[in-house]
């Protein structure tokens, strides 16, 4: 094989790997954006809600597709005078949500939405997502 073609294949694998590559953007979304806030507003008087991660990645030439993973902490303990207390129940139900970022009018579009842990179904507002689109002000600065 001569050096040339060499060449051409190595940069192949470069652009091409870099293509498919999902990228973790959690600290970006954070910095610029209000999700971790609105996630923990979601759960403000019953758990702890937290942005857990965010990764893109390329599809196309215009779209990505966006993973996000958020915790819902559900904790309650039962003060008593005996032993300090005991846990009433704990549990943490994660949301697993699917979009597809258009960068040329920064929209997501909710592919799917999964629910894992929801004993008492406080997250099935959730599941109602899917198929909807959201404004992603200043999207590009997270492809």
């Amino acid at each position: 094989m001569n050096k040339t073609l060499l060449t051409v294949v190595i940069a192949c694998l470069i652009v091409c790997s870099s293509a498919s590559y999902a990228r973790n953007v959690t600290g970006l979304v954070i910095q610029h954006t209000d999700l971790d806030e609105k996630i923990a507003d979601t759960c403000n008087r019953y758990c702890q809600g937290r942005l857990i991660r965010v990764t893109i990645r390329r599809e196309d030439d215009f779209n990505h597709i966006v993973e996000i993973l958020a915790s819902l902490e559900n904790h309650h303990h039962q003060d008593t005078l005996i032993d300090g207390g005991f846990v009433v129940y704990q549990y943490t139900v994660d949301v697993y949500a699917v979009g597809r970022l258009d960068q040329r009018n920064c929209k997501i579009t909710v592919l799917d939405v999964s629910v894992s842990g929801d004993n008492l179904g406080i997250a099935g507002d959730a599941r109602n997502e899917r198929g909807k689109v959201h404004d992603a002000p200043s999207c590009r600065q997270f492809i």
